[in-house]
């Protein structure tokens, strides 16, 4: 099963509440009733997720699932959405190397960086410590 990630730039309607980021991570659909389904898990952010430091945390919320169509968009493209929504971009997609069982702990290979960034979600979203490098076994004499 191959899952993506995207952020949005979400630029809601005044009334609607704040501009905020939106985190989806889900599987990637291939036909136009695959991309229409609303399955993609969503978090609300105040941050971006691909630029928190590891150790760094952000509030979020989970909101309603989004449409499988986000993962496919190109990072610029802007799209209005119905009223009072506003308009979403697409500021950054991504590759989901590992997704444990219960979907909230994950590891991005975002396009726009070189490393993979693990990410955990429990009260809050956090950037995990990057795992070192596995050491050789140590040869003895």
């Amino acid at each position: 099963m191959h899952h993506l990630a995207a952020i949005l730039d979400h630029q809601p309607d005044p009334q609607e509440g704040p501009p905020h980021f939106d985190l989806l991570v889900g599987q990637a659909g291939r036909t136009p009733g695959e991309l229409d389904l609303r399955d993609v898990r969503t978090w609300r952010c105040r941050r971006r997720a691909d630029r928190l430091e590891s150790g760094e945390s952000d509030r979020i919320e989970a909101i309603a699932p989004h449409r499988r169509w986000w993962l496919t968009r190109p990072v610029g493209e802007a799209v209005m959405l119905r009223e009072p929504l506003g308009e979403a971009s697409v500021i950054e997609t991504g590759v989901v190397q590992a997704l444990e069982e219960d979907g909230l702990k994950f590891r991005i290979l975002w396009s726009q960086r070189r490393d993979v960034m693990t990410y955990s979600i429990t009260d809050g979203l956090l950037r995990c410590e990057p795992q070192p490098p596995s050491q050789p076994a140590s040869v003895r004499p």
